[in-house]
C-alpha cells in the first residue's frame, strides 16, 4: 500500500510541476502520430510487424527485402505527375513547407532524415504519390 502511495504522489507531483499546460500536452500529442512498434512486441512475433512487400515512411525505408517496390513507387510518381499535369517542383515546394512537421509525426526518428531533407521530401514524394495512385486505381503497372 506504501508502494502505491508513493507512486500517487509522484505523478501528483509531475503533474503539478512539469512546466507544461494541457493545452501544450495536447498539442505535442497531436504533432506525434506515427509510432515505431516497441521493441517488446516486436519480438513476441519477430514477422507481425515486419513489411513483407511494401514499406511506407521511414522506419522500414531501403531494407532489402523491399526495395523491389520502389521501382514501382518511382513509376507510379511518374503517372501521378502525368495525370495531375503538375511539375515536381510544386510537389517538392508544398512539401518543404511542411517538413518539420512531418518529421515530427515519427516518433523517434533516426538521425538520417532529421538530416538530410532531401532524401526524406523524395522517400516522402515517393510513398505518397504511390498510395494516391493505388486509392485512384491507377494505371501505372
Amino acid at each position: 500500500m506504501d508502494e502505491m502511495k508513493e507512486w500517487v504522489d509522484e505523478i501528483n507531483e509531475e503533474s503539478r510541476n512539469n512546466g507544461s499546460s494541457i493545452a501544450d500536452e495536447k498539442e505535442k500529442w497531436k504533432k506525434r502520430s506515427i509510432f515505431k512498434v516497441p521493441s517488446q512486441l516486436k519480438e513476441k512475433n519477430k514477422n507481425a510487424y515486419k513489411p513483407q512487400t511494401i514499406s511506407f515512411g521511414p522506419y522500414h525505408h531501403g531494407e532489402k527485402n523491399l526495395m523491389a517496390m520502389e521501382e514501382h513507387k518511382h513509376r507510379a510518381l511518374i503517372h501521378f505527375l502525368k495525370r495531375c499535369k503538375k511539375p515536381i517542383e510544386l510537389l517538392f515546394q508544398r512539401l518543404d513547407q511542411v517538413v518539420d512537421e512531418l518529421r515530427d509525426s515519427y516518433v523517434p526518428l533516426d538521425q538520417i532524415w532529421k538530416g538530410d531533407k532531401l532524401k526524406f521530401l523524395q522517400m516522402m514524394i515517393l510513398d505518397g504519390c504511390f498510395l494516391m495512385e493505388i486509392a485512384e486505381g491507377g494505371t501505372w503497372n
